[in-house]
Formats: structure tokens, sequence, C-alpha cells
């Protein structure tokens, strides 16, 4: 996928196809669905790109329980394609289900728990929640000072985030 999108759509295509007929719940399968979709995501095609990780999401959950890794990886496209169709209300749904799943499997002082934070943050100031929004970047900020430091620029960009809604 590096820079050339259709063409990584067209070989994930052919390979998806194959897969399919070998098995079409195999994990490997699905996680190249997954980055099929990630190929519609970069040509535009939110539609198309929801439509695969929604089928991948729910085959993993069912097929490959353990398969957190992937599911996190499906989820988080899943959110941003919500997103880019202006599906806020799922995008929100679906991004407190990753922040389960995150918590779940890696804690609560995670750098990706304080990613998602940040996130939920930023939706709840779009949509002018602004107590929710400072709360959580509140949450995302502390997560990232102890273990990215004051001066990393993810702690920073929490940092300005939060002084744009006090």
């Amino acid at each position: 996928e590096q820079g050339r999108p259709a063409d990584a759509k067209r070989l994930l295509s052919t390979t998806l196809a194959i897969l399919r007929d070998f098995d079409p719940r195999a994990l490997l399968t699905l996680v190249t669905q997954g980055r099929l979709a990630e190929a519609e995501v970069l040509l535009g095609q939110w539609e198309q790109a929801q439509a695969y990780q929604e089928t991948a999401l729910a085959a993993l959950k069912e097929h490959h329980p353990d398969a957190w890794r992937e599911r996190l990886q499906i989820m988080d496209g899943l959110i941003l394609a919500h997103s880019k169709i202006r599906n806020d209300a799922q995008a929100e749904i679906i991004t407190q289900q990753l922040l389960a799943l995150q918590r779940e499997k890696l804690g609560n002082d995670h750098p990706d728990i304080a990613f998602t934070m940040h996130r939920i943050g930023e939706s709840a100031r779009r949509r002018s929640r602004y107590a929710e929004a400072a709360s959580a970047i509140q949450e995302a900020l502390a997560i990232r000072r102890r273990i990215l430091g004051e001066s990393h620029p993810d702690t920073l960009r929490s940092l300005s985030s939060l002084a744009g809604i006090s």
C-alpha cells in the first residue's frame, strides 16, 4: 500500500478471493479482508471499507475470539470509516467497544488507551460536550505524561487540546 492503494486493492482482492476459496473463516482470510478495507479507505471508498470491516470483525469475534489485536486494528479502521460517512453515533459506540477491549487486554496505562481517550475527547468536543471532552483528554494527558513524558509530541497534543477546551 506504499502510496499505491489502487494496486494494493487489486492484489488484496485477488488474494482474498483465493483465501476465501480455501477457508473463508481462516484468520489470514479475515486479516486480508481488513487490509483490503484499509486500501478502500485510502481510495475514499468509505462504505465499501465499512462493509469489509464489519464482516471481518463479526467473523473474528465468532471464529477467532483470541485474535484481539486483529480486532483492535479492524475496529480502529471501522471508526474512521463511520466518521468519514458522518455516522458519528456508530463511531462513538465502536470507540467505546474498542476502549473496553483495550483496557481488558492492555491495562489502563498504555499509549493506545491514551490515543483512544484523546479520540473520545476530540469527538465530544466536536459535539459541544465540553465536560466529557475535558475529562477524556485529561485522562489521555495523564497517561501520556506517565508513559511518554512531558515533552513527547503526543503529550503536548493532549495538553494543547485540553487548553482549547478550557
